[in-house]
């Protein structure tokens, strides 16, 4: 199980937050609680498949007032390697 602060939903791994890319990992690593890191993953990804997340007026996420480059590709990333896995 991960600990509590991997549980989190934050909007990207720019900030130290790895616990949705722990979530992918471990579900893939561990199929006995794959249903519960799958959930946890699913829901840091609906606040971008939800445009919970702030968008530029190209339709790219843009999460921190820094820049979307980064965040977004980390985030497809991450997401491309879950569809994959579940």
């Amino acid at each position: 199980m991960l600990p509590q602060t991997c549980r989190n939903t934050c909007y990207s791994f720019e900030t130290g937050e790895k616990g949705p890319a722990l979530n992918v990992l471990m579900a893939a690593i561990d199929p006995a609680n794959a249903a519960e890191y799958n959930a946890n993953a699913a829901n840091f990804f609906n606040l971008y498949l939800q445009q919970t997340i702030p968008y530029t007026p190209g339709g790219l996420a843009y999460p921190y007032h820094w820049g979307a480059l980064r965040p977004t590709t980390q985030v497809l990333t991450g997401f491309c390697y879950h569809v994959r896995m579940s």
